[in-house]
């Protein structure tokens, strides 16, 4: 009789435990994919017609990276927290599996992030989506020549290519 009731409890402990770390692991990609409720930048006031609001990219470049250092240090208590629920060595081949298995879905959490924002661009950039232009290059006429600011000639510094570049690898 007590050897069955030590069965189970020993059970129930080990179910307990694995809904724990499902539950923690769910966590972690809902952390994560608060990442990809938004992109990186948007049409200024989020209207159709409005160009790509940039002028707050010094404070929102920032800003998303601490969000996203925040969520990785979240996710790092989580997987401590799985860690000794099991009581697990840090150094067992089953335990870096799990955190293998933990750095893939912050790797697709990344990638999820960053598709995000650069379709964003792809479908605010696609004349048959959204007809309205996402980008403004201005023609200034400066006697005896026609200027475009920002420039669109290739290679020269805040020129419109550098700008798009500079955007793509925020």
């Amino acid at each position: 009789q007590g050897e069955q009731e030590r069965c189970r409890r020993s059970w129930r402990s080990g179910v307990s435990c694995r809904c724990s770390s499902a539950r923690r692991t769910r966590k972690m990609q809902k952390i994560m994919e608060k990442w990809c409720v938004l992109p990186l930048f948007e049409r200024k006031e989020n209207k159709k017609d409005a160009l790509l609001y940039l002028d707050d990219r010094a404070d929102r470049l920032p800003k998303r990276y601490a969000e996203i250092k925040e969520a990785g240090e979240k996710i790092h208590a989580l997987l401590k927290e799985n860690l000794t629920l099991f009581k697990a060595e840090a150094t067992s081949d089953i335990w870096k599996s799990y955190v293998d298995y933990v750095d893939d879905m912050v790797v697709d959490g990344f990638f999820n992030a960053i598709h995000c924002s650069v379709n964003y661009l792809l479908d605010n950039t696609d004349a048959k989506v959204c007809p309205a232009p996402l980008f403004e290059a201005r023609m200034e006429l400066i006697a005896p020549d026609m200027v475009f600011q920002p420039s669109l000639d290739f290679g020269v510094n805040d020129g419109f290519y550098e700008m798009v570049e500079g955007i793509i690898n925020d």
